[in-house]
């Protein structure tokens, strides 16, 4: 124990026992070292080989010692205790029958539980005598004193009286078991104290008096007993203050008689030992019908303990019904800490286990980060638990005789409840009950209470799931209706005993189950249970999904992973950890594999050349073979195929998961692979959660983790795999590999200075609490945020349950795309015009709705049941963040590319020219670009399909009523899926024919036709039309076209353009193909970036000689170029790609983009005042297979009139600057800051974009 010496807890055989205190000096036992201290006797062992192998024969009679072990302050407990054992078997005159049979530490049991009022002084809590109302950011009921009381929850008012009126002839007894009680608080003044009877096994001083008297100091706040108290027995109560109105009793059982057992100073101050000897003191109590205990009410409990099974054993044979608390935990994001699986003794079979619901019928669980919730699970020991209400329940506070705070909590809360029904129905059936000719054993009547609790309960909150909720919601008075099951109908339940049966493999196999295996097998037990951080949840916790299982039925590689997990637990004693590494081996040799002590023996011998036959030659000739073993051509991975709201509809549960196959990369924990970095820290609430390691074995079998909102390494791999998923549709379109924005200047010294590559994007999927998720340029990364679902129980989703934006799909796709796009066209982060933050938002929402129809499974089922209509009816493949809208105000989804809801109804949204001038809002213009393309890609669709329809149909095109032929499903599926890809590849590879910087939605139409063009020659299904044709619809029209036909929107070649390039510039362009190789050869995405800037560096070079020197040729390339030869400019970008054709062929082509950037004010009437960036440039591309410049596509930097005659561009952004200057003067200004609250300055227009979304 913290701050003394090791306290061990020893079961001896009584007739070892009697001889020790008959020659307490001289027996072997003393002269170990040890002093002993006897607790109290049980029956022989039940836990450890009931055939009678044990040590003392089947039925000995057991007695537990508290043993002290001098000089062990600040050890490991179980280090002590397996030294305390070898130094006994080591004992001369110590028989092998007279040795321990059962050690254990006597350890402080981690409790988190409510505290009466919290203080830690006498004074404070004195001072602190104010009413606590209910608290309101959980569910509560307004104006409802002890409102779990009423019929529409614990029905323990009505049944109270009822059992009152028609009790039978005994009074039942109920044992307390807590910190003690405050006599002096009014609603304890009636209620019925046994106070001959009750006990302190705390301060030795007073051990017949269980009063909490409030010992002053940390960790030792009194209350949580009166509290308790109350709820099971409290007495008359008048409350009328706070809008509250209440005159009655308080407590669920107020007419039983009351036994308290104080067994700790607070619930946080809990030993075994003292909750071991509570436990048995109410079992000897059965020995006499005066002093029978019937029921034990226990808000508390901890880890695992042998002596606590001995207790409970003891207790349920006695006919004690035992409710204790399931326990509690704080919500730590993705896990409870410590744990939010049922703690002991609880968990142990017979008793009953109080979990947690609260006033709304949900499971006392999933709460916000910090708060305290219910534990609940493993599956197992729910087939014992019951549900009853917490929190906001009525709580006598400690030291305020006339004070009832509203707002007490935990599952300490629901304990008493549960006992109390247990009195409740005792007491009416009681001459049943205690009929010995009817129930010859007492353990009957604990289940027949049990029986008639479990099938009365409520099983219809959370959906009829058990999983929190266990056997239902306390139901006392349906319970009391029901009459006892007869004895034959009964079942005992098996004794109760401490290790995971699991556990056993850590057993040597000798003919009897060692002292030594029990010892280490409740140790490993213990370690499932007990953790220290709250930055990632306990290893062991979740990798056997049920421990309390039969050995058999636990698969093997749960418990190597198990054993695995414990040789690393930084509280596992040595001894334990020696034996788990032991069985590994041991089972690595019966598979034929080596042990790790055989590999470093193998190590060794390789190092010495000394391996038979050949020495290192022979290692040499292994070490090639192995190398060449191929390179898998793909990952696969598991991830939901929107988000995780469709794994909870029945409809749509066989569709919510999908399998990406990824190009294959290997990978590090995180994962972290060659373009993504995912870093799992949860800023807001200070957490680390363990990296996943994908390319462990064991996942790499599977797929990958099975999704899951609850395990943090899926988010990590969604992530990942969502993110990987994204580049390579890019890379594929592009024909190059992806490169991230250049990190700053690491001195900080030239903002112009973009040498410093970035491999990765780094992916916080728990970077935000809020509703949020961007993309950052200042850190290069993606940043996903986390958030509570609205409280609007409409029947789409849990209202308030958690959402995680980085599960799913389409916000992971938007934000890799602002990535992806930033990479390429950084200057597309200046809003020069409206069309530009829209162009990236809009953008970046088409890509993930095309990247939908990616997935056949989603496809085929949503062309199921629109009956291929998905570009007339509702459907998931034209909707974006399906889950994110629900969770919100809108209850919708977030985006719909074909409709909108009116009036509560879906409905299709028809085109509006007029929207496209009339709405600037970012998210809201880039959905005027979304329905375009999709429009387009829907047309394509309908004509691809058309024949099919005509076929199925008979010529008449219109389908039958009833589901559509199977075989027309998977042919529709194909054809929109193929469809799909098409449109995204064109609007993917347009990227690399828009100008450098101010966007527009109509050049951004011309890129994607002009791209089409020059890469698929026959349009034969209309796909450029159909483009052209959506965007009309929309009143998006190019500037400085005179028709929309295909050749007019096409962007001017160079040689037809008015102004041609020069022989010099013509003749440089070509000779850049001697960069081709360089790139096409480059071993690593790093190279390519190098290669690319010292191409950058080359081309700037020249032409900076060039218009220095002033001549005719300078002079023509420089206005061919739209550059002013007189000022600075950069060469932005100039990369090379290998753009595929649909033949399979393959077009080389340079992209270069120059950019020239002066400071204009924003008011030329003012040009003292606030100024902005006004930019100018071209994009070129070459055919490096010839070597002729294609296009040059400009953005002309002097001030020069439209072609249409309409405003300059540099009177347009004025006038755009001027209309947007409050919101866009710090992005001008080159000050937009992130947080102003937290002092964060960077550029982050998506962090507020979304925000403001």
């Amino acid at each position: 124990m913290t701050g003394s010496d090791v306290e061990l807890l020893m079961r001896i055989p009584v007739k070892e026992a009697t001889a020790f205190a008959a020659a307490s000096k001289t027996h072997p036992l003393a002269t170990s070292g040890l002093e002993l201290e006897p607790l109290f006797e049980v029956p022989g062992p039940i836990s450890v080989n009931e055939m009678g192998l044990a040590a003392g024969g089947k039925g000995t009679r057991q007695e537990w010692y508290v043993a002290r072990q001098k000089e062990t302050r600040g050890a490991n407990p179980w280090d002590v205790a397996h030294r305390a054992m070898k130094k006994l078997r080591d004992t001369r005159g110590l028989a092998a029958t007279s040795m321990p049979n059962a050690v254990e530490p006597n350890i402080r049991q981690q409790w988190i539980g409510e505290e009466g009022d919290g203080q830690n002084s006498l004074s404070a809590a004195a001072d602190s005598c104010q009413f606590e109302d209910q608290q309101t950011d959980l569910p509560f009921q307004p104006g409802q004193f002890a409102w779990h009381l009423g019929d529409s929850f614990s029905q323990l008012a009505d049944a109270r009286e009822f059992s009152k009126a028609n009790a039978g002839s005994r009074t039942i007894r109920i044992a307390h078991l807590d910190t003690g009680y405050d006599k002096s608080h009014s609603v304890l003044s009636d209620t019925k104290i046994i106070h001959q009877l009750e006990r302190n096994f705390v301060d030795k001083d007073r051990p017949n008096d269980a009063r909490d008297l409030g010992v002053d100091g940390v960790l030792k706040s009194p209350g949580h007993g009166t509290g308790t108290l109350s709820i099971l027995a409290g007495g008359a109560f008048k409350f009328h203050q706070s809008g509250y109105s209440f005159e009655g009793r308080l407590g669920g059982a107020p007419d039983a008689e009351i036994v308290p057992v104080r067994v700790g100073n607070s619930v946080v101050q809990l030993t075994t030992k003292d909750i071991a000897q509570g436990i048995n003191y109410a079992a000897d109590l059965c020995g006499n019908d005066n002093t029978q205990i019937d029921v034990i009410s226990m808000s508390m409990g901890g880890v695992a303990s042998a002596v606590w099974a001995d207790a409970v054993n003891k207790a349920y044979e006695a006919g004690i019904i035992i409710v204790a608390a399931a326990g509690n935990n704080y919500s730590a994001g993705f896990f409870g800490f410590p744990t939010h699986k049922i703690v002991y003794p609880a968990r142990f079979r017979r008793v009953i286990a109080a979990c947690g619901v609260m006033s709304d019928r949900t499971p006392y669980y999933g709460l916000r980060r910090g708060t305290m919730q219910g534990n609940w699970g493993p599956e197992g020991a729910m087939a014992t638990a019951l549900a009853a209400f917490t929190p906001n329940i009525a709580w006598a506070k400690w030291g305020c005789e006339q004070v009832i705070r509203m707002n007490g909590a935990g599952t300490s809360s629901a304990t008493p409840q549960i006992a109390a029904t247990a009195a409740l129905y005792l007491q009416l059936h009681s001459d049943l009950l205690f009929d010995s000719t009817l129930y010859s054993e007492p353990w009957m009547r604990v289940e027949a209470v049990r029986q008639a609790m479990f099938r009365s309960a409520d099983i219809t909150a959370d959906g009829g799931s058990h999983e929190k909720l266990g056997n239902g919601l306390l139901r006392a008075n349906t319970a009391l209706s029901l009459q006892p099951v007869e004895s034959e109908m009964l079942h005992k339940a098996r004794s109760d005993s401490a290790g995971f049966p699991f556990l056993n493999v850590l057993s040597r196999r000798g003919i009897t189950v060692s002292q030594e295996d029990e010892m280490l097998q409740l140790e490993a037990t213990q370690l499932a249970q007990r953790w220290h951080s709250q930055e990632k949840p306990n290893p062991l916790d979740e990798l056997v999904k049920d421990p309390d299982r039969h050995a058999g039925d636990v698969p093997q590689q749960e418990v190597e992973q198990y054993l695995d997990a414990v040789t690393r637990h930084p509280d596992a004693s040595e001894q334990l950890k020696a034996r788990a590494r032991e069985v590994l081996d041991r089972v690595a040799v019966q598979r034929g594999r080596m042990t790790k002590s055989q590999r470093g023996k193998v190590n060794d011998e390789v190092s010495e050349g000394g391996l038979a036959g050949g020495g290192a030659a022979d290692v040499e000739t292994m070490r090639r073979a192995s190398s060449t073993l191929p390179t898998p051509p793909f990952r696969k991975l598991r991830a939901y195929a929107v988000d995780p709201n469709l794994s909870s509809r029945l409809d749509t549960v066989n569709i919510s998961e999908v399998t990406l196959q990824l190009p294959w990369e290997e990978l590090k924990p995180g994962p972290s692979g060659e373009y993504v970095e995912v870093v799992d820290i949860d800023p807001p609430n200070r957490l680390f959660y363990e990296p996943v390691n994908l390319d462990e074995p064991a996942l790499l079998a599977q797929d990958g983790l099975a999704p899951s909102e609850a395990v943090p390494q899926f988010h990590q791999q969604m992530t990942y795999a969502i993110c990987s998923l994204t580049i390579k549709n890019f890379e594929r379109a592009l024909g190059r590999k992806a490169l991230w924005r250049p990190g700053p200047d690491p001195n900080g010294n030239n903002p112009f200075d973009d040498s410093n590559y970035v491999q990765k994007l780094r992916i916080y999927p728990h970077a935000l609490c809020e509703a949020n998720a961007y993309y950052s340029p200042a850190k290069v990364a993606l940043l996903f945020g986390y958030f509570d679902s609205i409280k609007v129980n409409d029947g789409k989703m849990l209202p308030g349950g958690r959402v995680f934006t980085c599960l799913s799909h389409d916000i992971i796709t938007h934000e890799t795309t602002h990535a992806l796009l930033d990479g390429m066209h950084r200057r597309f982060l200046l809003p020069s015009n409206p069309d530009v933050h829209a162009f990236h938002e809009g953008f970046a929402d088409c890509v993930a709705m095309l990247q939908h129809f990616s997935f056949p499974e989603l496809v085929s089922h949503q062309i199921r049941e629109t009956r291929g209509e998905i570009d007339a009816q509702q459907n998931m493949l034209v909707q974006l963040a399906r889950q994110f809208g629900l969770a919100t105000s809108l209850r919708s989804p977030l985006r719909d590319a074909i409709g909108e809801i009116k009036d509560g109804e879906w409905k299709l949204k028809k085109p509006d020219p007029t929207e496209y001038e009339t709405i600037t809002e970012s998210h809201a213009r880039g959905r005027i670009l979304v329905a375009a393309i999709f429009n387009a890609f829907l047309s394509i669709y309908r004509r691809r399909t058309s024949d099919l329809l005509r076929l199925a149909t008979g010529g008449s095109g219109i389908l039958p009523q009833g589901s559509i032929h199977p075989d027309l499903v998977n042919r529709l599926t194909a054809e929109a899926s193929r469809s799909a890809e098409h449109a995204l590849t064109m609007c993917i590879r347009a990227l690399d024919y828009c100008p450098p910087t101010d966007i527009t939605f109509g050049e951004y139409l011309r890129a994607i036709i002009t791209a089409d063009c020059d890469v698929v020659k026959n349009d034969r299904f209309d796909y450029r039309v159909s483009f052209i044709e959506a965007f009309r619809r929309r009143g998006i029209f190019p500037p400085g076209v005179r028709s929309l036909s295909v050749s007019s929107l096409k962007w001017r070649s160079v040689d037809e353009q008015d102004r041609r390039p020069s022989k010099r510039l013509v003749e440089f362009i070509a000779n850049l193909r001697e960069f081709t190789p360089k790139v096409l050869y480059a071993e690593s995405r790093k190279q390519i970036f190098f290669h690319e800037r010292n191409l950058r560096i080359h081309i700037h070079e020249e032409f900076k000689r060039q218009f220095q020197s002033n001549d005719e040729d300078a002079k023509n390339d420089a206005a061919f170029l739209g550059l002013n030869p007189q000022k600075t400019f950069q060469v932005h970008t100039a990369r090379i790609a290998f753009r595929p054709h649909p033949d399979g062929g393959i077009s080389p082509q340079l992209l270069i983009g120059l950019l020239q950037a002066t400071q204009k004010p924003i008011d030329p009437k003012d040009p003292a005042g606030d100024r902005m960036d006004f930019e100018g440039g071209c994009s070129l591309v070459a055919d490096l297979y010839s070597g002729k410049l294609l296009y040059c596509i400009h953005k002309k930097h002097f001030d020069a009139e439209g072609d249409d005659g309409k405003l300059s561009r540099l009177t347009s952004q004025r006038t755009f600057a001027m209309r947007e200057f409050d919101s866009l003067r710090a992005t001008y200004r080159g000050q937009r800051s992130l947080d102003s609250k937290n002092n964060e300055t960077g550029n982050e227009p998506f962090a507020l974009i979304h925000r403001e979304n």
